[in-house]
Parts: C-alpha cells; structure tokens; sequence
C-alpha cells in the first residue's frame, strides 16, 4: 500500500469514529416551577426533560436545578436541602429509572419512585414522585448556590408537569415544616405521547450537513496529499 492510500484510510477510519459518537440529547421540555401559590424560601426551580441520547422514543432525562442564592433563610445557616423530587409521569417501563447526578455524588442518595415525596423524607405518601434523600446527615446539598438533581428513566405515558418538591433542614434533621411543594409551572413545550416534540436522536446518525462537511473535508485533503506525493 503506498503513502497516498494509507492517508486515505487514515482518514476514513477518523471519519467513521467521529460519526461512531452518539447524538447529543435533545431537551424536549423545561418546566419552570410557579412560586406563586408555593413557599419557594427565596430559591427558583427549573426541570428539564430530555431525550436521553439514544434510540428509543419512550427514554428520557430528567434534571431539577435549584438555585438556592436567594434563599430566605428560613432554616437558620448552614441549612441543607435534604430531599428533594419531581413528577413526570404516573407509571415506568419495567420499573426503569436511576438517580444519575446529585449534589455530592448520586451514589450518597437514596432513590425510589412512588413512594414518597421530599416533605416526607421519601418514606410515605406515593404519588409517582422520583424522589432523592440525603442518605447521610443532610450535608451534601448545602443551600447558597445552584444544586443539580439528575434521573434517567422510561415510560410510556406522556411527559406533563405534576410537581417539584425540596426539604430544607439542617444537618442534623431536626427542623420540620420547611418543605417546598410546587404544583404548577410554566413550559417551553406542549406535553404530549412519549418522543414529542421532537425526535430523539439516533447515535450513530449525524445531520446530512455532517457527511457534506466530512465529505467535503476528506476530498480536499485527499487531493492535497495526492498533490504532494506526485510533486516528490
């Protein structure tokens, strides 16, 4: 194999591994919690549901960001949010979620689906709530910044706004009542059957625009290399 073809592979093996990365996740709705009829202790809530990065139109994901810099100080400091949950759906495929990211590292928290919600420590009630508590002394979600819950999961039925919660407490647990119960929330999408709007994307699959860009690119370099060699 001469020098001009082994260019030519090298490239196209670039090419198929670049378009071997799979397609980014497509967010498909962001809820923005409604403090107006809700205890909100200062801080703002925003849920994003998106297509979780594969082929399957009935899995997504899921993050709660809780920017706790205004917190009203209702828990005197340090206070902690020591649960929290949100509502999406009233059933699961096969059971199928996981808590992916949380403050201080998702494998500190217990999660379970249906319950429980974050007023009650997870522990009773129901409700089709995914639901994360601290399993520790309420210290890893310390409030004064923006804390980020992460879930995947699969479902059939449709994605509508049901409910954001947060506990706030101190480390050691021992104050009750500073719950955040939220029911209602404006949207960026219209809820619907389970991959809509938008489609989730296929890895593997790029947009037309990327095999023009990498065909285009592999030409050129091509005729530049075969250039080179046939000057030598």
């Amino acid at each position: 194999m001469n020098k001009f073809l082994k260019i030519v592979v090298g490239m196209s093996m670039l090419t198929l591994m670049a378009l071997a990365v799979p397609a980014n996740a497509a967010t498909l709705f962001t809820f923005i919690g409604d403090c107006s009829t809700a205890s909100c202790f200062g801080s703002t809530y925003t849920l994003i549901v998106g297509d979780a990065g594969d082929a399957t139109a009935t899995t997504y994901d899921a993050r709660l960001i809780i920017n706790t810099s205004g917190y009203d100080n209702s828990v005197p400091a340090p206070a902690f949010i020591d649960a929290a949950d949100i509502k999406l759906v009233n059933s699961l495929i096969s059971n199928t979620f996981a808590l992916t990211g949380a403050p201080g590292g998702a494998a500190n928290w217990d999660s379970s689906f249906n319950t429980g919600q974050a007023a009650t420590d997870c522990g009773s009630g129901g409700g089709f709530f995914f639901c994360a508590r601290d399993a520790g002394t309420n210290t890893l979600a310390p409030v004064g910044g923006t804390l980020e819950w992460d879930w995947t999961f699969s479902s059939n039925d449709a994605i509508a706004f049901g409910h954001i919660g947060a506990s706030y407490n101190n480390a050691a647990g021992t104050i009750e009542g500073q719950n955040t119960s939220i029911s209602s929330a404006t949207t960026g999408g219209t809820p619907g059957t389970p991959g809509t709007p938008g489609t989730p994307g296929t890895p593997g699959v790029p947009e037309p625009s990327t095999f023009i860009l990498l065909g285009s690119g592999l030409v050129v370099l091509g005729l530049a290399a075969r250039r080179r060699y046939s000057r030598r």
